[in-house]
């Protein structure tokens, strides 16, 4: 949609930073990185991008896939699963975020290594772009450096800037017998907000193990070293680790040419999310008359997957933001895949991914 106004860039060197007049855009960025311009207290909801989801195959089964997985978006979901792609393969995957105001994107590639491991790389990508900034559009009559109610506003000072994250995969995975491997992924985690841009490493850790052809059970730990993220504000975050453990079983029913799918995960985090999750564990308080003392929240996923014939795919689930649906159509090693990821406060998401198997 064309703008009445030109777009003006802000200039590198032009202070930039939070204003109440700022779009809407800039409010979405915000809840994904609060704790970016702000101190170490807000810390759980760091690298929050990092928590959508890559696949839409795996979105349209609630994300239920910890021991599940077996494509290109293992890199992201479990680096063990990557054992069980027979091929070469390679995932790209694009959603419109919040009412198409944010762009969200994954890339993933597989390399499989003779049934014995494989190696994989990906890269995930959060995007707000034309963000208002109002920060300096006014004229500062009593000299505070702020603007108060009533000073003039200029509306030709306002400037354009936006804000993206990036988070780049190395994983590798290897099977140590037929039926358990386990995999790593090493990432490297970059966000430029307006003004302000942080640089951060991290570790994921995974486990699968299939004690019988039709059960797999699988774990991943994520953030298993306590991802630091480094702000040029000389402030710090700390992405603390969340344990997903996930078990499946696959029927097939040969009269009906249709394989079945159920898996169940269990997300548990560690960083004080009371509000965001449907579950909380915890110990006894040693007051009476004290509540029981939280120390880590979960959320339960469901997902089941129905292919027919390998060719058609349908899918359903649940997460903490309600249930999901997807199908999918895969021939000779090419494949797409869609799903439906609702969300009450900001708003339904269509995720469209595409794969190649060679």
């Amino acid at each position: 949609m064309a703008r009445s106004n030109p777009i003006r860039p802000c200039s590198p060197g032009a202070p930039r930073g939070a204003a109440p007049g700022r779009s809407v855009g800039l409010l979405l960025a915000g809840l994904f990185l609060v704790g970016g311009l702000g101190s170490a207290q807000a810390t759980k909801y760091a690298a929050e991008f990092l928590r959508i989801g890559a696949g839409a195959r795996a979105l349209g089964m609630g994300a239920a896939v910890t021991s599940h997985v077996d494509d290109a978006s293992a890199i992201y979901w479990n680096p063990a699963g990557m054992v069980h792609v027979p091929h070469a393969e390679i995932m790209l995957m694009h959603a419109e975020q919040f009412a198409e105001l944010a762009d969200y994107d994954f890339a993933g590639y597989v390399l499989s290594l003779n049934e014995t491991g494989a190696l994989g790389i990906g890269l995930v990508r959060f995007a707000v772009s034309d963000i208002r900034i109002t920060k300096d559009a006014y004229i500062d009559e009593n000299g505070n450096h702020q603007y108060d109610w009533g000073e003039p506003i200029r509306p030709e000072l306002f400037c354009y800037d936006s804000d993206t994250e990036y988070a780049f995969l190395f994983s590798f995975a290897r099977a140590v017998r037929p039926e358990f491997s386990y995999g790593i992924s090493l990432k490297l985690i970059r966000q430029d907000l307006p003004g302000h841009s942080s640089f951060g490493v991290g570790v994921d850790l995974g486990v699968m193990w299939r004690p019988r052809p039709a059960l797999r059970l699988g774990a991943r730990l994520s953030d298993a070293t306590a991802t630091q993220l480094y702000w040029d504000t000389g402030t710090r975050e700390t992405v603390t680790p969340s344990l997903f453990l996930g078990g499946s079983y696959t029927q097939l029913f040969p009269g009906m040419r249709t394989e079945v799918s159920l898996a169940v995960d269990l997300a548990l985090t560690f960083d004080g999310r009371e509000t965001a999750s449907s579950l909380a564990f915890g110990t006894p308080s040693l007051a009476a008359d004290l509540p029981a003392e939280n120390f880590f929240w979960g959320d339960l996923r469901t997902g089941i997957e129905a292919w027919y014939r390998g060719l058609f795919a349908a899918r359903a689930g649940y997460q903490e933001s309600g249930a999901t649906a997807g199908a999918g159509f895969l021939l000779r090693g090419f494949g797409i895949d869609y799903a439906f990821v609702p969300h009450e406060a900001l708003g339904n998401s269509h995720r469209l991914s595409a794969s190649y198997s060679f």
